[in-house]
């Protein structure tokens, strides 16, 4: 035996491969008397996950939606997974639910979303990707009259329907 825990019956280790593994234990009493025990104990590996973000960047409120589908339990390729999303990077996560899911947020800055995918042997991996939510783009409207100007005719040129839904148009420029 390579590992001693001394006079603790208690052990952490950390499996460095997966697969079936043969672990055992060798008692010893204070008399020098000792028995053994072993067990076979499958190490899985966690499932795989990237996490998507689209539109990235995306408006204030406007929907975002983050995808996690290409999920995968590399120990059992197309066995079902769940998903708990935390999307307020603040380390609580729903209930289980779907592979994608949408929000959108009322202010802006950099977000960060995560979602925790378990597998069926309960292995588990955390996935994440961050967006940048940003002011609302102004909208720019442009009027010419007449629309079809002729060479050397004076046109009025108008942006007076422009707008900026979260504020206000303070600069206008022309080319």
């Amino acid at each position: 035996y390579e590992t001693t825990s001394g006079t603790s019956p208690d052990l952490d280790h950390t499996f460095t491969t997966h697969g079936t593994v043969t672990i055992g234990v060798r008692v010893t009493d204070d008399k020098g008397e000792s028995d053994t025990e072993t067990r076979a104990v499958l190490v899985t590996r966690a499932p795989t996950v990237t996490v998507t973000a689209t539109p990235s960047p995306v408006s204030l409120r406007d929907d975002i939606t983050f995808d996690a589908s290409d999920a995968v339990d590399p120990d059992s390729p197309g066995a079902p997974l769940t998903f708990e999303w935390d999307l307020e990077n603040d380390g609580t996560y729903a209930a289980p639910g779907p592979s994608s899911i949408t929000t959108s947020w009322p202010t802006a800055g950099t977000r960060t979303v995560k979602v925790r995918v378990t597998d069926p042997s309960g292995a588990e991996t955390i996935g994440s990707v961050s967006v940048l939510v940003r002011n609302i783009l102004p909208v720019g409207v442009l009027a010419a009259t007449p629309a079809a100007p002729t060479a050397g005719e004076a046109t009025a040129l108008s942006a007076v329907g422009s707008n900026d839904p979260d504020g206000t148009v303070v600069r206008y420029q022309w080319d």
